[in-house]
């Protein structure tokens, strides 16, 4: 029984870990260094400066960089479901890649557009 219980608990280590690292190639992608912003998602200010992620991809042993914006947004709901507490994660546009299809529809190109996943 004991040896039917480690076997099940290196399983279900091991299957975390792998999810844990498909996320986060996601996430990253082929990017050597993600930089991320601190802008709020209701901010006024600009996008991430080009300037510095070109100064941080001309560093040694970084050989790609990609910059990344999120935030979260709570949506203001009717009282009626005010117990369910909906936060949303917003993320930039990303790029199609192998790690990131679309299953229908298409990515957002106009102000005011949102993809749902």
């Amino acid at each position: 029984m004991s040896a039917a219980l480690i076997a099940f608990a290196f399983i279900i280590s091991d299957s975390f870990r792998t999810q844990t690292q498909t996320s986060a190639r996601v996430s990253v992608g082929d990017a050597a260094v993600v930089v991320q912003d601190g802008r709020r998602a209701n901010s006024t200010e600009g996008a991430l400066d080009d300037s510095l992620l070109n100064r941080v991809s001309a560093l040694d042993g970084v050989s790609s960089v990609r910059g990344a914006h999120w935030d979260m947004l709570w949506l203001d709901l009717p009282k009626q479901l005010s117990a369910v507490g909906a936060q949303v994660a917003v993320q930039d546009v990303p790029a199609l890649t192998k790690f990131t299809t679309l299953s229908s529809g298409r990515l957002p190109t106009a102000t005011g557009e949102v993809a749902i996943d």
